[in-house]
């Protein structure tokens, strides 16, 4: 209805529902030299700005959805273009939409770039799927980008939906089997008796660009290889995978201890994704051998890896416990062989000249990595070679290891002006040169500066001249603050630097936006909004995080009169802010925030603005007032996409009885986050908090042991980003079931675990999971050597004890208060309460010896040295170790004290692990950690401190030394 006059220059309302806007003076005008108009009403500009928009329907609505290829996000036409939006689809959509089909952390954004297009970014609770409807809410968001004098520019129509299709040609899933055993041996002689452990066929990394929950297909395919055999010992175990939609296989003792020598199980994996798309199948092959011909060793290392990372290139595998008999030791030795860089090959200089060493976990220093000029994007081919020490037959397996970039940060320098300038000053330089590429702090790829200018409606100009651009000078822009237009009073100037680099053809680029009103006054208070982050901050923010900021003022800052704080125009109120009064709607007046995060504050996705204006009075008497802002893109943590969430954690078995406390974790079915996903279990304790048994890591498939006695164990999972955003826990239950057991056979399992034999697979994961069983087996066998009521139950423990000791009356101090709570009552593992149950315990030293079972105690000394040597003296010790050995240090002594020996060896493992941490630079340690560090290494002072085996200033020493590092 507009094409004939398409933009006129007056105003005018147009038949069929159409409304003309008068166009800028910077548009191009239908008709002029610079643009023409076709008979169909096609617009063409030969040169200067389009006037694209300025015509658009009066009524304003969907007109069509359909997912993208990849399924991750859905394109939404609009029949009238919209202002820029980045914020929650809440904000947009009704209740019904988003409770059942979007969830409330999806995001909807509307780009200066596709005005016409709302592209609906789903999280992983998204549960939207081709054929459902979305339907706006009366109050939506959705703004008109412009629009005729007297007309609402509200809302689109706010009876407005569509129904979601599905694309021409929807991406498919990839099938993916990693970290998979090729092999295992026949048992060893002292074996038999116990049968195999279980081997996992590991199809978690299988992936659908959507994020989605995979349909899961195990099977086999026999025609891989003549050796490939069928046994429906096999079947059941995939028919079980298949029907609770496992993407990890287990095979137990049933079906490898009939699969012959020499032959093969030939295993497939086919995934499905929501729109549909079946995968390629993925295949393994798992072979039985003889006895001692090669150690069964399966590559753990993640094949993506981001440079930076906390522990460098942490290179790890698992070695099968069974195919090392007594008497054997593994030895490894770890190479690069190449790197791809660009579709070619070049030399790899890390991992040179290394010998064969008795331990599997190595890591490369970052800084050794950038020294060796690896860049974002190379890709690592990691070898792996693995031997008995008395045989030269070597197994070896590789690793193709992609270098993944961090984020570039884009970031003006502090003096960088934003907020209220003065058109009176000359010159203003906006220095992006604080931008910072953690992946290449040297800047071996140059780093690329692009500035711009914008106003608030997307393209009018900034300059009083269109051809004026100032002048840039690599990663500095300098203008002439006169030269800026005569805006309207309060028009927010977003001036934008783009950073970026190119590597292996990948682009990595970050925005940086100072925000700045011109005004035609002499002077204003000139300061700065400046996000408050450990070291550099992210250009994404975890919503599941509170978010802070402060006002940097300078030398100004000791006469400031007032501040007031705006989150995205509205007043920040005392409730808002982590430490103000919960109930106070009284604006903030400090000079820094801390806003609380989603869900009490923070919305979850979207770009959002915090602004400060602050007042002074001068020496002079003379008041000066400015403002300034700065903008925050947030995104929401990881989820369960899965319904019921419990699905998102598979315990196997869920019961089990006495002597069986070992039981299989696994965690599927998380997405979103930043980056690449780690999985940290542990339990839920008494008081509802977690307790961490297995520390954050890419595995997502690993062996616990129920290790305080028979009782139900509230297992849970918790998924983790790259930038700490934790998601909701999910929790499932383990029974450990009473059985009639004697106590000879209890300490005969006890004295089973060979420590020796697990130090000798060179695998620290073996020694941590030997350990764990043995705190398992002690914690029964104090339970029924005279420790209480003569049963296995927890409760047989000195009344009290537990709680006092527990990992939870550590944290207890900083834990939320619930209704019913004593406030006078003292929960600290420190209190007065605990320190009799302390004098309690110590009371119980040498509890075992005077049962004639020396023995007994004897394994708990030498798994504590194993830990010492094998676990955190390996070369690429780190965080996981650390915590593995806080946390099993935790659970030995939870019932009787450390003698003399095993206080000193404690000591030492906590002084040493908080030592890791410390220097790993990680700020997510948890305060429940730190309080079981401290209890460990007080119990071990308090012992020692009462005899002769250490002398008073030596344990005086190291325990303030493990304090300072707590």
């Amino acid at each position: 209805a507009c094409s004939g006059l398409h933009c006129p220059v007056l105003i005018i309302v147009i038949l069929a529902g159409f409304a003309c806007y008068e166009a800028p003076d910077s548009c191009v005008k239908p008709g002029t030299d610079d643009c023409t108009v076709s008979e169909d009403g096609d617009v063409t500009i030969i040169a200067g700005e389009p006037c694209d928009g300025q015509c658009y329907p009066i009524v304003r609505n969907l007109t069509s959805a359909t997912f993208t290829n990849s399924g991750r996000s859905v394109r939404v036409e609009l029949s009238a273009r919209a202002r820029a939006l980045n914020r929650p689809c809440s904000d947009l959509f009704d209740e019904d939409t988003v409770q059942s089909r979007l969830s409330s952390s999806s995001g909807c954004i509307v780009t200066e770039d596709e005005r016409s297009t709302l592209r609906i970014e789903l999280s992983g609770e998204a549960t939207l799927m081709p054929k459902d409807t979305l339907r706006l809410k009366e109050d939506n968001n959705l703004r008109g980008y412009l629009v005729a004098n007297e007309q609402d520019d509200k809302n689109f129509d706010a009876s407005g939906s569509v129904v979601v299709g599905t694309p021409e040609k929807a991406d498919q899933p990839t099938a993916r089997i990693t970290e998979s055993a090729q092999q295992v041996n026949t048992l060893c002689p002292s074996d038999e008796g116990e049968g195999f452990e279980p081997v996992v066929i590991n199809g978690q990394k299988s992936s659908d660009p959507s994020g989605r929950e995979l349909t899961v297909t195990w099977g086999t395919s026999n025609s891989l290889d003549d050796a490939c055999v069928a046994t429906s010992e096999l079947d059941v175990e995939i028919e079980d995978a298949n029907e609770n939609n496992l993407l990890s296989l287990t095979l137990g003792n049933s079906s490898l201890s009939v699969l012959p020598e020499g032959s093969k199980y030939c295993i497939t994996l086919t995934v499905t994704s929501f729109l549909d798309v079946d995968s390629e199948p993925a295949t393994h092959q798992l072979e039985k051998l003889e006895t001692s011909v090669l150690p069964v060793v399966t590559l753990e290392v993640p094949d993506t890896f981001v440079l930076p990372s906390p522990d460098g290139l942490r290179l790890d595998a698992s070695v099968y416990v069974p195919s090392v008999c007594e008497g054997s030791q593994v030895e490894f030795r770890w190479s690069c062989e190449r790197i791809v860089r660009d579709n070619s090959e070049v030399d790899c200089s890390i991992l040179q000249g290394n010998d064969f060493i008795d331990n599997v976990l190595f890591s490369v220093e970052n800084e050794d990595l950038t020294t060796a000029g690896i860049l974002p994007q190379d890709r690592l081919i990691i070898k792996l070679e693995a031997r008995y020490a008395d045989n030269e037959a070597t197994a070896t397996s590789t690793q193709e290891v992609r270098v993944e970039g961090s984020d570039i940060l884009a970031a003006f320098t502090m003096d960088t002006p934003q907020g209220e300038i003065s058109s009176a000053n000359q010159e203003v330089t906006f220095d992006a040169t604080a931008s910072f590429d953690p992946s290449d702090p040297s800047n071996v790829i140059p780093m690329r500066f692009s500035f711009d200018c914008v106003r608030e409606d997307g393209f009018s100009n900034c300059f009083d001249d269109p051809a004026y651009t100032g002048s840039q000078d690599n990663g500095v822009w300098t203008v002439n603050a006169s030269r800026y237009v005569d805006a309207p009073p309060g028009e927010r100037i977003f001036m934008q630097v783009e950073v970026s680099k190119t590597s292996n053809g990948v682009e990595r680029s970050a925005v940086a936006t100072r925000v700045i009103r011109v005004l035609d006054v002499a002077e204003v208070l000139d300061f700065a909004v400046v996000r408050d982050c450990f070291g550099r901050c992210p250009q994404q923010h975890q919503s599941s995080r509170p978010l802070s900021f402060y006002a940097n003022l300078g030398d100004a800052a000791a006469v400031v009169n007032r501040f007031e704080w705006r989150f995205d125009g509205n007043v920040v109120e005392e409730k808002d802010v982590v430490g103000g009064d919960p109930l106070s709607p009284e604006p903030v007046s400090s000079a820094s925030i801390t806003l609380k995060s989603f869900p009490e504050f923070l919305p979850s996705f979207g770009e959002v603005t915090v602004e400060c204006e602050a007042s002074i009075t001068g020496a002079d008497g003379t008041a000066l007032s400015g403002t300034s802002s700065a903008s925050v893109q947030l995104i929401g943590p990881p989820v369960c996409a899965l319904t019921p969430k419990e699905r998102c954690l598979r315990l196997s078995p869920d019961k089990a009885e006495i002597p069986t406390i070992e039981f299989q974790a696994q965690a599927t079915g998380f997405s979103g986050g930043i980056g690449l996903l780690n999985f940290e279990f542990g339990y839920i304790d008494e008081e509802d908090n977690n307790v961490p048994i297995q520390p954050a890591s890419f595995r997502s498939v690993v062996p616990l042991y129920a290790v305080d006695g028979v009782r139900s164990y509230n297992i849970y999972v918790v998924a983790i980003d790259r930038s700490g955003g934790r998601s909701e826990r999910v929790n499932s239950t383990f029974e450990l079931l009473d059985t009639e057991i004697s106590l000879i056979e209890l300490i005969g399992l006890l004295l089973r675990i060979n420590f020796l034999r697990l130090a000798n697979t060179g695998d620290p994961n073996a020694v941590v999971n030997g350990y764990k069983q043995l705190n398992g087996f002690i914690n029964l066998f104090t339970d029924s050597s005279g420790g209480g009521n003569g049963n296995f139950l927890g409760s047989s423990s000195v009344p009290g004890l537990g709680h006092a000791l527990s990992p939870a009356a550590a944290a207890l101090h900083t834990s939320p208060k619930r209704k019913g709570d004593d406030p006078n009552t003292p929960h600290s593992q420190f209190s007065w309460q605990a320190s009799g149950h302390r004098r309690i315990l110590l009371m119980s030293r040498g509890l075992l010896q005077d049962n004639n079972t020396e023995g007994a105690s004897d394994q708990i000394t030498e798994g504590l040295e194993r830990m010492r040597e094998n676990v955190l003296g390996a070369q690429g010790a780190g965080v996981p170790e650390a915590l593995e050995v806080i946390s099993g240090v935790r659970d030995t002594f939870v019932r009787r004290a450390p003698n003399a020996s095993q206080a000193e060896l404690t000591g030492q493992l906590v002084l040493n692990s908080l030592g890791i941490l410390d220097t790993s630079g990680i700020d997510t340690i948890s305060s429940t950690t730190i309080g079981q560090a401290l209890g460990s290494a007080g119990l071990a002072a308090a012992t020692l401190a009462g005899g002769s085996y250490e002398d008073a200033s030596t344990t005086a020493s190291r325990l303030v030394d493990t304090i300072k590092e707590a």
